[in-house]
This record gives C-alpha cells, sequence and structure tokens, in this order.
C-alpha cells in the first residue's frame, strides 16, 4: 500500500514533465463517473489512482483532479499523504484555494485539532462556489466546532449544511446530529438563544428547550409539542424527532417508591461507606415532595447476593450499591437482576444479558463511580486540544497509578499524541529525585559527565542537560508525593513544560501553605469542589452542620451520594437519550451504551496554593 501511495504522489508531483497539449483521443461526458462510483462503492484508494489519471489526461483541469486525489486520500485516512499532495498543489484560482482550505481542515478535523481547523475555514465561498464544496465546507466546520466543544455554532453550522443535502439518507444523518449537538447546550444558554437567529434555527433552539425542560412532564411535553409543531409546520425534526420526543417521555420517568441502599458499613471501606451514605441521605431528605422509603443494609463482596435478595423481599423496586468491585462482579453473577441497579463502582467484567430490559430498554446493571480512568482519559485529550503531542508520564508503581498512566497512554496515542517515557515511583518512598531526573533524562545526562571525567582523568564541571522533546508532564500523585515531586521539575529546570494532573493531587481541602509548591499546574476536578454554586447550596450547606464535609479527606464521596441520589429520576432520559447529559456535583453526567455513567470534569490550575476554576476551553 505504500507504495502505490508514493506513485500517487510522484505522479501528481512530476505532472509538469507531461506534453501540456496532449489531449485525450476522445473526451468523456463525465470523466469523473468512474472516480464517482469507487467513492460510493467505498474505493477510495483506487479513487485516488483514478483522480491521478485524470489529473495526467486533462492537464488544463490537473489542479482540481489533485484536490480530488486528497480528498479520496483522506477518505482512506491516508492524512500524511494527502497532506503531502495539498502541500504542492497550485491553488491559484479562489475556488482551489477555497476547496485546499476545507481538505487540510479535514485533515485537522480528523487529527482532532479543532483550532487549527477553524482557522482554515475563516473564509466564505464566492458567488461561484459549487453547492457540493459548500456541503463539505459546513460538515467539516461543524465538526471543527463540535471538537472545540461550541455546540450552538456546530448545530447552526449543520442547520445550513442541510439545504445543499440531496439524498434522503444525509438529510436524516444530519439532522440527527443537529438534534444531538443541541441537546448538549445548557437550557439556559438556548433560552438565551431563542429569537436570535433565522426562523428555522429559533425553532431548533426551542424544540431543543422542551426537550430538556418538560421531558419528565409528559401531558406538559406534549401540549408544548402541539403548539411547536403548529408554530413551525413543515420543520426538518417534524417528525422524526418530535416522535422521538414523544416516545422517550413515556420511558424516561423512573421513579421508584422504595429504594435499598446497599453499601459495606464495616470492615475496610467503612469511612468511604459511611461519606456515601451520608450524601445520599442528605439528598434524600432535602428533596421537596413525596420522598421513596430508603432501606439501608450492609453489604459486602461476601455477602451481596444474599443481601440483595433480601433487600427484594423487603419490597425494593430500586437497588443504590454495591460500592466494592468484587461485590458488583458478584452481583453480576446472579441469573438476573430483578430490579434496576445502580452500582457505585465499575466493575471490570461484563455480562450483556444484564444490560438491557427488553421493551424498556433501560439497563438493568448500571455503573456510577469515580473512575480514575475517565479522568486519565479527558486529561489526555485536554492536553492534545491544548496543543501538546509529546508526553511524559510519572505515575505511582501500584494498582491505580498503572491503570491511570495506561488509559492516558491509549487515549493520547489515538488522538495522535507520543508517550516519550514513562516512569513510576514508589509512594512510600521519600526519594522523588531519582524517578523526576530519570523522567527528564537527568541521569542519563549525569551518567555521560561522569564517563567523560573518567576518560580525561580529571575534574569537569558539568550541568545537566534537561531533554527538549517533550511538551507535557503527565502526572497521577496523592497530595503528599504532589507536592515533593512538583518541587523536583522546578529544581531540574523543566518548570516550563506543563503538568496535567488527575484531582488526586488535590486533597480536596483547602490548604495554601501545604500546597503552595502545586503552583501552575493543572487538574480535573468535580463542580463539586469548585463551583460556588454548588459550594453554597443548601445541600452542601446541611452537610456541613452535620458533617463539616469542607475539612473531610472524604468530599468527593459525600458528592458521590448526593448524585446516586438526583440521578435516579435521570436514568431513564441518559439510557434512552445518548446526548443527555445529568449536571451532577461529581461533573457533567453521561450514560454510554453499555450501563456506564461517565464524568466530565471541570479544569482548574493551582494559583497561590488553591485550585482555581478556568474558563471551559482554556487551559492557559
Amino acid at each position: 500500500m505504500k507504495t502505490a501511495l508514493f506513485c500517487i504522489i510522484l505522479a501528481l508531483l512530476c505532472q509538469a514533465c507531461n506534453d501540456p497539449g496532449r489531449k485525450p483521443d476522445k473526451v468523456a461526458v463525465n470523466p469523473e463517473a468512474r472516480a464517482q462510483q469507487l467513492i460510493v462503492a467505498g474505493n477510495y484508494l483506487t479513487a485516488a489512482d483514478e483522480y491521478v489519471r485524470l489529473a495526467n489526461l486533462y492537464p488544463e483541469n490537473a489542479v482540481y483532479y489533485q484536490l480530488k486525489t486528497a480528498d479520496s486520500l483522506i477518505r482512506a485516512r491516508q492524512l500524511t499523504q494527502a497532506k503531502d499532495i495539498l502541500s504542492h498543489v497550485d491553488a491559484r484560482k479562489y475556488s482551489d484555494g477555497f476547496y485546499r482550505n476545507i481538505l487540510l481542515a479535514d485533515i485537522a478535523v480528523q487529527q482532532n485539532q479543532g483550532r487549527a481547523a477553524l482557522k482554515l475555514l475563516s473564509v466564505n465561498a464566492d458567488t461561484d462556489t459549487s453547492a457540493d464544496l459548500r456541503a463539505l465546507f459546513h460538515d467539516v466546520k461543524a465538526q471543527a466546532w463540535e471538537l472545540s466543544f461550541n455546540f450552538i455554532n456546530a448545530s447552526e453550522e449543520r442547520i445550513k449544511l442541510d439545504s445543499y443535502l440531496i439524498d434522503p439518507l444525509n438529510r436524516r444523518h444530519n439532522i440527527k446530529l443537529i438534534w444531538e449537538d443541541l441537546n448538549r447546550v445548557k437550557p439556559k444558554v438556548l433560552g438565551d438563544l431563542r429569537g436570535s437567529g433565522s426562523l428555522t434555527t429559533n425553532a431548533w433552539f426551542e424544540l431543543a428547550l422542551i426537550n430538556q425542560t418538560m421531558l419528565f412532564k409528559p401531558g406538559l411535553l406534549k401540549q408544548s409539542l402541539a403548539s411547536w409543531i403548529e408554530q413551525y409546520p413543515g420543520h426538518l425534526a417534524t417528525p422524526t424527532i418530535t416522535n422521538e420526543i414523544l416516545a422517550l417521555s413515556e420511558q424516561a420517568v423512573l421513579l421508584p417508591t422504595h429504594i435499598a441502599l446497599l453499601l459495606p458499613l464495616n470492615g475496610q471501606y467503612e469511612k468511604a461507606a459511611h461519606a456515601i451514605r451520608d450524601g445520599f441521605l442528605t439528598a434524600w431528605y432535602e428533596e421537596n415532595g413525596t420522598r421513596p422509603l430508603i432501606n439501608i443494609y450492609d453489604a459486602n463482596a461476601l455477602n451481596i447476593q444474599s443481601v440483595y435478595r433480601q433487600a427484594l423481599r423487603d419490597g425494593a423496586d430500586f437497588v443504590v450499591g454495591p460500592l466494592e468491585k468484587q461485590a458488583i462482579d458478584s452481583l453480576m453473577k446472579l441469573e438476573k437482576l430483578e430490579v434496576t441497579t445502580l452500582a457505585l463502582n465499575h466493575s471490570d467484567a461484563t455480562k450483556s444479558e444484564l444490560l438491557q430490559t427488553g421493551s424498556q430498554q433501560i439497563p438493568k446493571l448500571i455503573q456510577f463511580g469515580l473512575s480514575p480512568e475517565d479522568e486519565a482519559k479527558q486529561v489526555a485529550e485536554r492536553a492534545i486540544y491544548d496543543g501538546h503531542s509529546k508526553a511524559l508520564i510519572i505515575t505511582p508503581n501500584n494498582e491505580w497509578g498503572l491503570r491511570l498512566a495506561n488509559s492516558f497512554a491509549d487515549t493520547w496515542n489515538t488522538l495522535g499524541g507520543k508517550v516519550l517515557k514513562y516512569v513510576s515511583y514508589d509512594h512510600r518512598s521519600r526519594d522523588f529525585a531519582t524517578p523526576v531526573k530519570k523522567l527528564l533524562n537527568i541521569d542519563t545526562s549525569q551518567l555521560r559527565a561522569n564517563q567523560i571525567r573518567q576518560k580525561i582523568n580529571r575534574g569537569l564541571k558539568s550541568e545537566p542537560r534537561l531533554r527538549e522533546d517533550a511538551d507535557i508532564i503527565f502526572m497521577a500523585a496523592k497530595p503528599v508525593s504532589a507536592r515533593q515531586i512538583i518541587p523536583q521539575f522546578r529544581f531540574y529546570r523543566a518548570s516550563e513544560i506543563p503538568v496535567y494532573s488527575s484531582s488526586r493531587a488535590y486533597s480536596g481541602i483547602d490548604n495554601p501553605q501545604a500546597d503552595s509548591d502545586m503552583n501552575g499546574i493543572f487538574i480535573t476536578e468535580m463542580p463539586a469542589l469548585l463551583l460556588e454554586e454548588k459550594l453554597s447550596s443548601t445541600v452542601h450547606a446541611s452537610m456541613n452542620r452535620n458533617w463539616s464535609v469542607n475539612e473531610s479527606s472524604y468530599r468527593r464521596l459525600y458528592s458521590l451520594g448526593i448524585d446516586a441520589y438526583r440521578l435516579i429520576p435521570y436514568i431513564g432520559k441518559l439510557s434512552l437519550q445518548d446526548t443527555s447529559v445529568f449536571k451532577g456535583e461529581t461533573g457533567d453526567l453521561y450514560m454510554s451504551g453499555d450501563g456506564r455513567i461517565h464524568r466530565k470534569l471541570l479544569w482548574a490550575q493551582f494559583v497561590n496554593g488553591r485550585p482555581r476554576l478556568l474558563n471551559e476551553g482554556s487551559a492557559d
């Protein structure tokens, strides 16, 4: 394959050697017909070969066919080769330059470089631009906005795209993407935008607002949808999206009357379980209206099956727990789960037959916890978004550290980054200089200097040489270790390399004196520890009165308990509408197809010994 691609590029670059006066024996009615058929069939590399042939056959249109060659290679995911061709295209005509920019932006999008793509697309089409090219422009630009988490702009680009689409399947797919984008926008933003756009755009904003605010109110939802359809007859969302909303509403409301809370209230996880229980009960107590009955059981990996059966005999129609991974694994060995169960951790195993409930389609087993893998994945995504590509990784040499290192590296590599080095350290040791020197190649530099001293047999002044190829450090560390690792980076003059970390580097308790050495590092963190609206809420005030939560090292687990209760009525929506998000204490929560709840966290940077919330989309 590499040889074939090389021949494509070589043929294009050698076109200048061809006789410019050469003409084909017979001019085809549609020279592109065969290439277009190959594209439709998904034979992109063969289509690229055909466009090379056409570029040689019709030199007066060579630039256009070169661009089509690159387009075909992009579809085949041969991005490097496509970029090589585009770098040599002599796009003097405006339309050719416009097409070239779109293709370069498409490459940037596929390499998760949203900002670069948007910069390339900051041009407008001229009046002669074809509908196909305008469609590609809006499609690529929408994807770039989605990479930048600007779903309003993305939806507006897709709304423009619709007018250029002819194929019914493409139109339906684009309508689905418009709907997904809008359901990622906060209701307040949608409300503020009403009336600010075109009639079609405003209709989309209003429909998304109806969906997000009324899905759990079937009667009001039907009235609102009927009014919306009357106001916007013939809208793109009718009837596909409107019918989908009504169908989801009938299934989405999950309001149990008797909840069993299964936690290991004694033993190794006693304190963690008590924090979750207290957060859960505080959220239950603060709720207005009719509250479900709560029964609490002491459940662990050894007794989980018997306790689960007892809870059902006692009348539970919903179960929260267990907490231990081993307990979840044991629970999954049951022939079937009788009621929907919200486990408070993520098992490493899966059992597909437990995931669906038949016609209702809400998972029987839902897994929700403070997954360190989710955090490491988001660190990688954020660092790539910030423009970094070459990473160093340092974690403790235990299971937790290895899980974070693997999760970060897997995501980093998938997004096109490169891991230059991974070093682990003994978290029980006080020697953090050795692993840091190894990470920064300082030990290699010092060894080289010692070898030179021995050879020349005299004293030699030398300074350790810092590696210059890395542009990010991913650190997984708990507070005691993090407070010692960061000064080592500065001591060895690596302060210019930004450090990104999971939330565990922060104890959760403001301690500016102890955390002053953490200044400058970026961390992921849950809203409950950063947002003032969460910190000053009634549920947090109640917990602080009873348990002084702000001074507790279990703050995150109290928040997990709150979310475990508040999430229950939204489980239907999260499971049936894959774009739905619940804005919880522990993060923006969404559910994947396997019944796992994932968290999107906030970003903060340590300033004066305290984590300071960063603006959305900013880590600099």
